[in-house]
């Protein structure tokens, strides 16, 4: 997860401290963003707005690990243009699972860097 993530999630969470009633609406959204990505087969990193970091990070991952993202992405647009989902038997994954977040950091880490120098 890239660091302005982590920041936001940390000041979040640091709210929802002194709202105890909203970690379970916080986990709801959490929970119905995850059917929805898997509605259409989609990883949560495969909608992330493509920054400069973002950009770089995706030049520098496997071919395999691009062509699977294409993949999932063309079939989230196919799976939305018919009005139909992904069947309930293909839905069994994890949604949030990382294959992007460290590279987006180390990207970020050299953008920083540059811009220091």
């Amino acid at each position: 997860m890239n660091p302005k993530m982590q920041l936001a999630l940390k000041s979040f969470k640091a709210g929802l401290r002194g709202f105890p009633l909203l970690k379970p609406l916080a986990n709801y959204a959490k929970n119905e963003r995850g059917r929805r990505l898997q509605k259409y087969g989609l990883l949560f990193e495969d909608i992330i707005i493509e920054e400069d970091a973002v950009v770089k990070a995706l030049s520098r991952l496997p071919a395999a690990e691009v062509a699977d993202r294409e993949r999932r992405l063309f079939r989230a647009f196919d799976l939305n243009m018919k009005k139909k989902e992904l069947p309930e038997e293909m839905r069994d994954y994890d949604p949030y699972r990382s294959y992007l977040g460290e590279l987006i950091e180390a990207a970020e880490e050299e953008q920083f860097e540059r811009e220091v120098l």
